[in-house]
């Protein structure tokens, strides 16, 4: 779905912070098993995929679609499932998206 999503401005926000929070929260459900040889950094590669394809504006419309963001228990069950390389990689991503630190 990501990879096939619109990325031209802020038209597309709304279904690119749809399938985002669709991908967040598989991403705070996924077994450890998921992690760095997993579908969770093939999710995430595809979530970097689509932020890469971004225009400054897209960027910029997508926090406030996704609310407040992640919370904790998903920044926290990501860090401890995939370890500090995909949950830094995940909190870059997310600083981007709501212009302010999110930590994983």
């Amino acid at each position: 779905v990501l990879a096939g999503l619109s990325a031209r401005g802020r038209a597309d926000a709304p279904a690119a912070a749809a399938a985002l929070q669709s991908a967040l929260a598989s991403l705070g459900r996924a077994p450890a098993a998921a992690g760095p040889s997993g579908i969770a950094t093939e999710l995430l590669d595809a979530m970097e995929a689509l932020d890469a394809r971004m225009p400054f504006t897209l960027r910029a419309a997508l926090g406030p679609l996704l609310n407040a963001g992640p919370d904790a228990a998903t920044l926290g069950h990501v860090h401890r499932s995939f370890g500090r390389e995909l949950s830094a990689r995940l909190a870059a991503m997310l600083q981007r998206w709501y212009g302010r630190p999110l930590y994983a």
